[in-house]
């Protein structure tokens, strides 16, 4: 029975497996797991491997779920996590698959609310939100006005950043009330409402310009904006031109600004400023200020003696700076400053002054009226003054400066009447008593000054005495009374005449002021000195010069006259004047003690003018109001001047005064700094017109116009200026200056300059550029090249044809249109001539010669041909010094060829240059007083020999005869420098700097070398000495006893020879010692290397020597200069002496071919040698030349080659 249940047992297997459940914290949550088998499996919880434990808020259900009474998420305690249920029975055990609990949480906080904000129209608007924190992550969306934000479709409004809200391009309607909403499994948040408000920026409706206004004028800046809010304006100066001036500007309701009574100071820039909460805008307008000229005259009135000069001095002040000029009121010329018109200059105006003079003034001069006039864009002004010239006839009378004064004095008394007087000439003093001359006698004097002097007085003396000063001019009468009594009478009061420091001091001059038809009003100025006593007043006299034609009054018959007393202003008004009648005064001042002294002489004035000539016949009484209207009002207004074309401007003007108004005067000029002459037009009837076209002006000129007003010969204050400029027109000119510079057979480089600048009639835009190809054969030409250029002055013209003939014409083009073309300029591009000069030009005249670029114009071109020139001196007088340095210092060389130690040749083998050195034969040899490398230098023709004087001549001719037998002309000279010669010299060895020169291979040339010296071999056809050299040619000694000549190149050669004795050693040895000596030395030498293999070799001069047996050339290979490889033993008889004379003999006997050059190719070791330089050779062909064996056999034939190679 237990088997049967057994069998009928089922494993458990998961039904139902538990899935993944999201719960808010602290609610409920159900994880399902259900389990088949048989018996019914066990179900088990675990979480992250950890078996579950029914507890307070989580049980395990009877079905096999896991329920979560409350989800909790804490620090300490989470329910959230893995989870997975296990059956088990008694037959195994089954897994669920993994199910998570989330538990969700959503914190209420916002990390990052909205705020309300304020934003321009236009402007991008970001309203930031970050979420509270929560899991899982919440999600944002946002509200407007309540209702949930869809941005489908709307591209203006999207999130950034998980929660932000960015609107593009903010408009009015995007305001409301937006609110941020957070949301996720735990619950939703919302957060505080923001409020979006979308204004306008502040925009000009109407901003300030720029405006020209005068001084005490109003003007208006205008500042009309808009926005939303409606913003605030606000007005300021801008930096550096001052303070605002508040107390005269308003600003109106419409944001304008307002400025009154404007003056200079208020120019500059102002600015208005619009601004709400979200922007702000600003426009500036600029304030010129113009202020109508103020002029002063300086005097107002001139008097000149007749001849002399006059000045009148005139300053002017205005913006912008006036234009100033002078005129003769009657006379319509004008005189501008820097002129000059017959005696009247003006001078040119600086800081707004300029002096008019006036030379040789004469009678018809006086009375003239001169008038500073002044004009600019503001207004006019203009000042008269009056020149009066004088003659020695209208001077004035002299004048009393101190006269007598009332006295009364005791008898037997002395009185004293003063009388000082002055005038031109010096007038004349008389005294008078009671009315007769007074005769002068004991009691009665005057002196020199004028004084009367009166001693021992009687009451006969009492009276009145007058003094009389007088000129030709007129007279001046001045009187006093004297009362002489008894002293003792008790009725009398006795005084003298004041001392003159108890009297005031003289008044100013006396100015004339409001000269009417009749009065004049004066004024002064007191003296600081006011005298012993205050003042009483002032006295007024006058003198009156009447004309002929004034009731035919005699003329100076009145004098200087009292006209006033005790005038208490410094002022006083003289009336009931004589019009036409020319008066001046002067003033005293008045104390108790008398009078002062008499001012300066005012300035003539003639009261009533002359004026009435001008007006008669007019019908029109001379009145002060008609004169005024002419003379002072404002009587035109010159409002605009147009340009109508290039040659005519049109004025526009305003009459504001038609009372005697004539006609008028347009003045104009052109303001080109060239021209100083003006041009007038006269307008009659002005009355009824209001405007004028001026013609045939300058084309593209600027000018300056203004009117005078004139009734009669009276001219009235001019009006304002204006400036206008006349319009473009084509170019009167062609353009000037054309070249053409050749770049090469296709290329041309043309050049021009603009026209005359009075030609050219506007801004030159551009040049019509015409190049035409000539067909001459056919008579014709057709357009190459038709271009405009703009904004430049040249052309580079390619594609052009080589020998082809060409014409060039260029027009100047203004906005209206071409000027004319230019004369043709041909051309032709030949190829031979572009060649030799890169660059050619041709004029403008047209020839086809061609000339030098710009650059041979160039100052810079001969400063550099300069240079070039100098540089090449200086180079080539270095060569020649570096040169003639060398040979100088080759030939002082000479004396000592060898160095210190003897190893180094240096020295010009040239046998011209060598004629300087003393013959050989004609040296004694002394080895005591000769060094060893003089010996080795000069070694006599028969070794240890000195020759006598007989002896030496007939050696020489013998030597002489002999070397005339060289065949062939040797090749110059190599040198070695003794410095190189001193470093291998260092090396203590026998090795010689002869390897090192250059060596010349001389063909059909053999010379030979016997002990007793050097002689060519004789045979046919040999050219003799005298043919091939010069008869100073000489033979120099080698150390080893033999010569050489400029064919040796070093002693190296020489040094180490087995059969050449050393002479200086054996100085007394007959030639018979000597040779038998050299065969012993040559026996000893032989033997040293009778069991060594000879080595390299070469034979020098018919003699083979092995380099083991040199004494100073065991490292070298040494050259064969000349003849062929043979041995020394013929030289040698059977018994092995040495026969010197059969060496020689056999020498000469040699066929002539063997002076012809040795072939060396045939010779490895010589070809070697020859090819090596003395360098390398030191440590190279010494290891070669003792691994080579010399031929067995003698060298074949020498090559037939005759020319010379140099290695």
């Amino acid at each position: 029975m237990s088997d049967d249940y057994v069998t009928s047992g089922e494993a458990p297997y998961i039904i139902e497996q538990p899935l993944d459940v999201t719960v808010a914290r602290h609610q409920p949550a159900t994880l399902n797991c259900r389990a088949g088998g048989s018996p019914s499996p066990a179900i088990r919880w675990y979480k992250g491997g950890v078996l579950v434990v029914s507890d307070t808020h989580r049980s395990i259900l009877p079905a096999g779920g896991l329920f979560f009474l409350r989800a909790t998420h804490g620090r300490v305690h989470s329910d959230a996590g893995v989870y997975w249920c296990e059956a088990t029975n008694s037959y195994g055990t089954a897994r669920s698959r993994n199910a998570t609990l989330h538990v969700a949480v959503l914190r209420e906080e916002f990390r990052l609310e909205p705020e309300s904000k304020q934003s321009a129209q236009g402007d991008t608007v970001v309203l930031e939100c970050l979420p509270p924190r929560g899991s899982p992550e919440p999600n944002v969306y946002w509200k407007k006005n309540g209702q949930t934000l869809l941005f489908d479709g709307d591209s203006r409004m999207h999130l950034v950043d998980g929660g932000n809200l960015v609107i593009q391009d903010a408009r009015q309607t995007d305001a409301g009330r937006y609110q941020c909403i957070a949301r996720n499994a735990a619950g939703t948040r919302e957060s505080a409402i923001a409020t979006l408000k979308i204004h306008i920026k502040p925009y000009l409706i109407t901003g300030p310009e720029d405006v020209v206004a005068q001084t005490g004028s109003s003007v208006t800046f205008q500042c009309r904006v808009g926005g939303d809010p409606l913003p605030d304006v606000l007005w300021r100066r801008s930096a550096g031109g001052g303070n605002m001036p508040l107390g005269r500007v308003k600003v109106l309701d419409d944001g304008s600004l307002r400025l009154d009574n404007v003056i200079l100071a208020d120019e500059g820039e102002y600015s208005c400023e619009a601004e709400n909460s979200v922007g702000a805008v600003s426009a500036s307008g600029y304030l010129t200020v113009y202020d109508p000229p103020s002029i002063n005259l300086s005097p107002n009135s001139v008097n000149v003696e007749s001849g002399n000069v006059a000045t009148f001095t005139c300053t002017a002040t205005g913006r912008p700076e006036p234009t100033v000029f002078w005129s003769v009121e009657g006379n319509r010329t004008i005189i501008f400053p820097g002129t000059s018109r017959d005696k009247y200059h003006a001078t040119a105006v600086f800081d707004g002054v300029t002096v008019l003079t006036i030379n040789d003034t004469d009678k018809n001069d006086s009375r003239n009226t001169i008038v500073c006039s002044a004009v600019n864009y503001a207004g006019s002004s203009f000042v008269r003054g009056k020149l009066t010239v004088t003659s020695d006839d209208d001077r004035p009378p002299p004048i009393i400066t101190n006269g007598p004064s009332n006295q009364t004095l005791p008898i037997k008394s002395m009185a004293v009447f003063p009388c000082t007087a002055i005038g031109t000439p010096e007038p004349i003093i008389a005294w008078y008593f009671e009315g007769e001359a007074l005769i002068q006698n004991h009691r009665r004097n005057v002196t020199n000054d004028g004084t009367l002097v009166l001693k021992d007085l009687d009451k006969s003396d009492s009276g009145t005495y007058t003094c009389v000063a007088s000129s030709r001019h007129g007279k001046y009468v001045w009187s006093g009374a004297l009362l002489v009594d008894s002293p003792i009478n008790p009725n009398i009061h006795f005084f003298r005449a004041a001392d003159v420091s108890s009297l005031p001091g003289p008044p100013t001059k006396p100015i004339t002021h409001n000269v009417t038809d009749t009065s004049v009003t004066l004024s002064w100025s007191q003296n600081n000195k006011i005298g012993s006593s205050s003042i009483l007043g002032y006295q007024v006299e006058v003198f009156s010069r009447e004309t002929l034609s004034g009731n035919n009054t005699p003329r100076n018959s009145r004098g200087w006259v009292v006209i006033a007393r005790r005038v208490h202003q410094t002022h006083y008004v003289v009336k009931s004047l004589i019009p036409g009648i020319t008066y001046m005064f002067i003033v005293r001042t008045e104390n108790s003690h008398g009078l002062s002294g008499p001012s300066p002489v005012s300035d003539s004035v003639t009261v009533g003018d002359d004026s009435n000539s001008l007006w008669e016949g007019t019908g029109v009484s001379n009145s002060t109001e008609y004169r005024n209207n002419i003379l002072t009002d404002h009587i035109v207004e010159l409002i605009e001047a147009t340009p109508i074309d290039s040659k005519t401007i049109k004025l526009m003007w305003e009459i504001l005064n038609f009372y005697y108004l004539e006609g008028l005067f347009i003045y104009f000029r052109p303001l080109d700094n060239i021209t100083i002459e003006y041009e007038m037009k006269t307008i009659l009837h002005s009355n009824d017109v209001s405007g004028f076209e001026i013609t045939s002006l300058r084309k593209y000129t600027k000018y300056e116009f203004f009117l005078i007003p004139f009734y009669k010969k009276f001219e009235g204050k001019p009006s304002n200026s204006r400036v206008a400029q006349t319009l473009d027109d084509v170019p009167d000119g062609p353009p000037i200056n054309i070249e053409m510079f050749i770049l090469n057979t296709t290329t041309v480089h043309l050049k021009w300059s603009p026209p005359e600048l009075q030609l050219q009639n506007g801004i030159i835009t551009g040049y019509n550029v015409v190049v035409n190809w000539l067909d001459v054969p056919a008579n014709k030409s057709m357009v190459a090249i038709n271009t405009t250029v703009h904004q430049a002055t040249s052309l580079i013209m390619t594609n052009l044809t080589s020998g082809v003939s060409y014409s060039v014409q260029i027009a100047a083009e203004t906005i209206i249109g071409l000027g004319p073309f230019s004369q043709k300029v041909y051309f032709n591009i030949d190829s031979r001539s572009v060649g030799l000069d890169l660059l050619s030009r041709y004029p403008m005249n047209g020839e086809v010669s061609i000339v030098a670029g710009d650059f041979v114009m160039e100052t810079w071109f001969y400063f550099l041909i300069g240079a070039i020139v100098l540089f090449k001196i200086i180079v080539i007088a270095g060569i020649i010094y570096v040169r003639k340095y060398n040979i100088f210092a080759k030939k002082s060389a000479l004396p000592n060829i060898y160095d210190s130690n003897g190893t180094s040749l240096v020295t010009q083998m040239n046998i011209k240059a060598a004629v300087s050195l003393s013959h050989p034969l004609t040296s004694c040899y002394n080895k005591n007083t000769v060094t060893k490398t003089e010996s080795l230098l000069w070694m006599e023709n028969q070794p240890g020999v000195c020759l006598s004087g007989n002896q030496t001549s007939q050696s020489k001719e013998k030597t002489n005869s002999e070397y005339d037998k060289v065949t062939h002309q040797l090749p110059e000279y190599a040198e070695v420098t003794s410095a190189r010669a001193n470093e291998w010299n260092t090396n203590k060895t026998a090795t010689s700097p002869a390897a090192y020169a250059s060596v010349t291979l001389v063909a059909n040339t053999r010379q030979c070398v016997s002990s007793l010296g050097w002689f060519p071999p004789g045979g046919k056809n040999v050219d003799t000495f005298d043919n091939r050299y010069g008869a100073d040619e000489e033979l120099y000694p080698a150390s080893n006893g033999g010569y050489y000549n400029r064919n040796v190149y070093s002693e190296k050669y020489f040094q180490g020879h087995p059969n050449v004795l050393k002479f200086y050693d054996l100085p007394s040895m007959e030639k018979s010692q000597k040779a038998q000596l050299r065969y012993n030395q040559s026996l000893e030498e032989r033997k040293a290397d009778k069991n060594s293999k000879a080595d390299v070799t070469q034979s020098l001069i018919g003699r083979t020597y092995g380099i083991s047996s040199r004494k100073n050339s065991e490292s070298e290979t040494t050259y064969r200069a000349f003849g062929e490889f043979e041995s020394d033993e013929e030289s040698y008889d059977h018994n092995g002496g040495y026969d010197e004379l059969q060496a020689m003999q056999s020498q000469r006997q040699r066929p002539q071919h063997q002076y012809e050059r040795p072939n060396f190719d045939n010779d490895g070791t010589r070809t070697l040698a020859r090819l090596t330089s003395f360098r390398h050779g030191q440590g190279v062909l010494t290891t070669v030349s003792k691994s080579l064996h010399p031929p067995t056999h003698p060298p074949p034939a020498p090559h037939p080659r005759v020319d010379s190679v140099t290695r």
